[in-house]
């Protein structure tokens, strides 16, 4: 008799649902959620905690923690810390160069590329000089769209063998 194969551990990365409930938080919810349900998958929620006061210099703090050391470094080393089999970072925010566990970017648009005047100053220098690294060190890359998935083409011909249109499916609230 066969043993059963283990669920896959997938560490999700939920530390934007800390900055804003909105957008890609309210994905991270969903997307979860939707895991959770597979009974051959199991989540593992890293970057959990109390969201500052909006505006306080405690959340510009933790945006700048979240930048600074969690997205290249401190996710990875948790994921794997906890027996994760990928690491699944839900926007382009992510490690700086291939490692373990595998890593799966989530890229919603290229606004940094195609607009960057509609990001705040800080975001926008941050993604224009991380991006093009993590969307390199990633092992896969979800675009959430046809047109996004042609951004990446033209922003990174030689990655578009790891890019994978998957639409983001989110309930009516």
């Amino acid at each position: 008799m066969s043993t059963p194969a283990r669920p896959l551990r997938v560490a999700l990365d939920v530390s934007a649902m800390r900055l804003g409930s909105a957008g890609v938080a309210r994905t991270i919810v969903q997307l979860a959620d939707a895991i959770d349900a597979k009974p051959d998958v199991d989540v593992i929620r890293l970057g959990l905690g109390t969201p500052p006061k909006s505006g306080s210099a405690a959340r510009r703090a933790l945006a700048l923690r979240l930048d600074l050391e969690w997205y290249p470094r401190g996710a990875r080393r948790e994921a794997a810390a906890r027996g994760a089999d990928v690491l699944h970072l839900p926007l382009p925010r992510g490690p700086l160069s291939p490692g373990s566990p595998p890593t799966v970017i989530t890229v919603h648009d290229l606004a940094v590329v195609r607009y960057p005047e509609t990001l705040s100053g800080w975001n926008r220098r941050y993604s224009q000089r991380t991006l093009r690294r993590v969307l390199t060190a990633a092992d896969a890359i979800v675009a959430v769209s046809e047109d996004t998935a042609a951004d990446l083409a033209a922003f990174a011909p030689a990655l578009t063998d790891r890019v994978h249109v998957i639409t983001n499916g989110v309930e009516e609230f």
